[in-house]
């Protein structure tokens, strides 16, 4: 019985965690009309940017009134849009660029810095701060995972008392009883809310390199 209690517990805390949508890169944004950033083929070439976009002539970066940038990619014959919603994209950029030469040369302590975890299509960095940010979610299902966890299992405890008292079962065995649910419920909630926040993290990051993909504009 418990076995089968755990289960749907575990199957109930994954799903739920797994069914949140992100609206973060939907949602509209206000964009400056000047840009605050222009990348040329040199610069590009130099400091190693916008990987993966062939014939590239130029770059423009404007900044997001919610923080972030958006930038309008110029190759031979297309015009591309990509959006970063991170806040801290601007400043991370301008170190990067500021500071390429003393970088390069020791990349693990410019990541350890801005905490970056990973990098997009273009090869721009998504840090912690971002993923933190539209991860909430995930911390947010393992308090309601614990909070409900432990309501479900008083319920269960005080029928388990209840079913076994009948039975004329003795106190030890109760006791025991009690005390193996308990245990075996608490960890069921631990181990759900744990899975709930990290494949929460990996649909996160999923939907950032995806929402950060270059469109066609023309």
């Amino acid at each position: 019985m418990r076995t089968y209690i755990t289960l749907i517990l575990l199957m109930t805390l994954f799903l739920n965690c797994l069914s949140h949508p992100y609206y973060a890169y939907e949602q509209p944004a206000v964009i400056s009309d000047v840009p605050v950033l222009t990348i040329n083929t040199e610069e590009r070439a130099e400091f190693n940017l916008f990987t993966g976009i062939d014939d590239f002539k130029e770059a423009e970066f404007y900044s997001v009134e919610d923080g972030g940038y958006v930038v309008e990619i110029i190759t031979e014959d297309r015009l591309y849009l990509a959006r970063n919603r991170d806040s801290l994209a601007i400043v991370l950029l301008e170190d990067y660029l500021n500071r390429y030469e003393e970088i390069k040369g020791n990349k693990v302590a410019f990541e350890k810095k801005w905490q970056i975890v990973d990098y997009d299509d273009l090869g721009f960095a998504i840090t912690e701060h971002e993923l933190n940010r539209f991860a909430n979610f995930g911390r947010a299902c393992l308090t309601g995972s614990m909070i409900s966890g432990a309501a479900g299992g008083l319920i269960l405890i005080t029928v388990m008392r209840f079913l076994t008292a009948g039975k004329g079962a003795d106190a030890p065995t109760i006791v025991a009883s009690l005390v193996s649910l308990t245990v075996g419920l608490s960890l069921s909630v631990i181990i759900g809310g744990m899975m709930g926040v990290h494949s929460e993290r990996k649909s996160v990051l999923k939907t950032i390199k995806q929402a950060r993909k270059p469109s066609v504009m023309k």
